[in-house]
């Protein structure tokens, strides 16, 4: 992956300092919708203080026109409202243009190397319907 500051420097300061504190580390992808978006950001860390960290809310980044719409690989955080991203990230898949008109929707990355394997990810239980089946 590479990730841009450029393009979302509150949203790429978060994640840098996640990925750095190892916030990821033996964390999973839990929502896949093909053609659309893969969801990772559930952290397993014992570390109280580095959960507290993820918790908290960063500000939304001004919208880069020059990037919408989303393209496949572009990495951002999700979100649910204005100044809602905390640690939960998504990367788009294919069919993914209606991403990035949200307010919290900036991507601060993209995957340059490995896509074919994130598109290859298991979508059985990936969402609820109609995109998957949801849990069981």
């Amino acid at each position: 992956m590479h990730m841009h500051r450029s393009w979302s420097p509150n949203g790429y300061d978060r994640a840098v300092s996640l990925f750095e504190r190892g916030y990821y580390d033996s964390s999973h992808f839990f929502r896949v919708v093909p053609h659309f978006l893969v969801q990772f950001g559930i952290s397993y860390t014992n570390d109280m203080e580095l959960k507290r960290f993820a918790d908290t809310t960063i500000n939304d980044d001004p919208k880069r026109q020059e990037l919408m719409p989303f393209r496949e690989g572009y990495m951002s955080f999700a979100g649910s409202g204005p100044n809602s991203r905390s640690s939960q990230l998504f990367i788009a898949y294919d069919r993914a243009g209606g991403l990035g008109q949200s307010p919290w929707e900036t991507p601060f990355g993209e995957i340059v190397n490995g896509m074919d394997n994130v598109k290859n990810l298991y979508s059985e239980y990936g969402d609820m319907p109609p995109w998957g089946k949801g849990a069981s």
